[in-house]
């Protein structure tokens, strides 16, 4: 009997990205790859209209379900999404971890924490404009972000000043009359709901805005792993996110913090952030009785030394470790997942899936 392993897109452009999967899957137990998106999957059936590498180039065939799939996608369209939810469902097709909800729903279940809550930015939904008045009341600057984005787009920093408000957005600066802003927000607000957040000042000695990203894995005996750990630093000091997409750089995390901070400090931040980022996934799955499989946390350091939990991404990017050449992270970022993957189906623990809703 053929285990094939699964990987859910959102989109197939070039199947042979996902060719680094090839040997790795091979090699830990699973004899082929099939790629496909939930549009491709035919639940009555049991049926999978993907790709598969065959004969040396990746062409399209109909296959029966995978024995375990891992989800790389975003969906973003409604109708998409729908679909994935009704695959993810599926009890026949398994997956090697679920969701956590919007950003404002993992931020609620960290903040329950007592270990997590005091390294938490003061959060709230942007329901109506009194949330905006009452957190630069009392944080003078705040940054506004959409609640289900990615890769740092759409998000605005907002100050307080004397006659004005300030509204930044990557380097375009708007000043702002009280009304402007109101006409600004709520045109916004009708087409994605925003959470609002204390202005933290993580800008390096140059200036620049920059974050750690540490990516923590389940590996194959299940246990949680810390992959990698990268700087991801602003392309200029008018930007306000640190996102490698809008044309950031990536460095080594020690290198990077010696150099804001000197050796001793930068050791101790460095330990502290490792502490919080194996803390981090195995709470979630606690809390939300959800099994995970990866995340990708933003950690942040202000100016006095202080970590600062950013954000939770259960989808976390590979290019921050492609840019640093982080050989090594980019064979763990892809080898940990399948490897947890054979664990789960050795263990035959994949009908816990179940427990899941999202």
């Amino acid at each position: 009997m053929t285990i094939l392993f699964g990987i859910m897109i959102h989109d197939i452009k070039d199947p042979a990205r996902f060719n680094s999967y090839l040997s790795v899957i091979k090699e830990e137990g699973f004899d082929d790859l099939l790629v496909f998106t939930p549009h491709h999957v035919h639940l009555q059936k049991k049926q999978i209209n993907g790709y598969m590498f065959m004969d040396g180039m990746w062409q399209q065939v109909v296959s029966p379900f995978p024995a375990i799939s891992l989800d790389l996608g975003y969906y973003e369209e409604k109708s998409l999404f729908q679909k994935m939810k009704a695959v993810k469902y599926h009890p026949a097709l398994p997956f090697v971890g679920y969701g956590l909800g919007n950003k404002w729903s993992i931020q609620q279940q960290l903040t329950s924490s007592a270990v997590l809550a005091p390294s938490l930015p003061p959060t709230q939904m942007l329901q109506h404009m009194d949330t905006v008045w009452s957190m630069l009341q009392k944080h003078t600057s705040v940054m506004i972000k959409p609640l289900n984005g990615k890769g740092g787009k759409g998000i605005f920093r907002l100050s307080q000043g004397e006659n004005a408000y300030m509204l930044e957005q990557d380097e375009q600066i708007l000043h702002l009359t009280q009304e402007e802003l109101i006409h600004f927000l709520k045109e916004r607000m009708k087409e994605q709901k925003y959470l609002v957040q204390k202005w933290i000042d993580i800008r390096d000695k140059h200036g620049s805005v920059y974050d750690i990203r540490a990516l923590v894995q389940k590996n194959g005996e299940g246990k949680w792993q810390l992959s990698g750990l990268g700087v991801r630093r602003g392309p200029s000091r008018y930007k306000i996110t640190s996102n490698l997409t809008n044309g950031g750089t990536a460095h080594p995390a020690f290198p990077f913090l010696k150099k804001q901070f000197g050796r001793e400090k930068a050791d101790f931040i460095l330990h502290y952030m490792r502490k919080l980022a194996l803390f981090i996934p195995q709470y979630l799955e606690k809390v939300t009785n959800r099994r995970l499989v990866e995340l990708g946390l933003d950690i942040a350091v202000d100016r006095n030394g202080r970590v600062w939990i950013l954000e939770v991404n259960i989808k976390p990017g590979r290019s921050l470790w492609r840019k640093i050449d982080n050989q090594e992270a980019i064979d763990r970022s892809i080898r940990a997942p399948v490897q947890y993957a054979w664990y789960l189906l050795k263990k035959k623990k994949v009908q816990q899936c179940s427990f899941s809703k999202g």
